[in-house]
């Protein structure tokens, strides 16, 4: 197909850092667009709503959300 990924990633890296933070939550989620369904994950791959919401928050402010856990 020709398409040079390691350019595409590198622009894709050099967009994202210019963008703030609002603009990189809204494009970290938009990523996990039709990723499955994980329950109890927090990762690109797989994740649950909470998870995908935790994670682009993370990626955009680089301040890590951990709900206190119940037992």
């Amino acid at each position: 197909m020709g398409i040079r990924w390691d350019n595409l990633m590198e622009t894709e890296r050099r967009q994202f850092e210019g963008m703030d933070e609002t603009d990189r939550f809204v494009y970290f989620l938009l990523l996990q667009y039709g990723s499955p369904y994980g329950w109890g994950n927090e990762n690109p791959a797989a994740s649950d709503c909470s998870g995908a919401v935790c994670m682009s928050l993370f990626a955009a402010t680089g301040f890590w959300f951990a709900p206190p856990r119940t037992i």
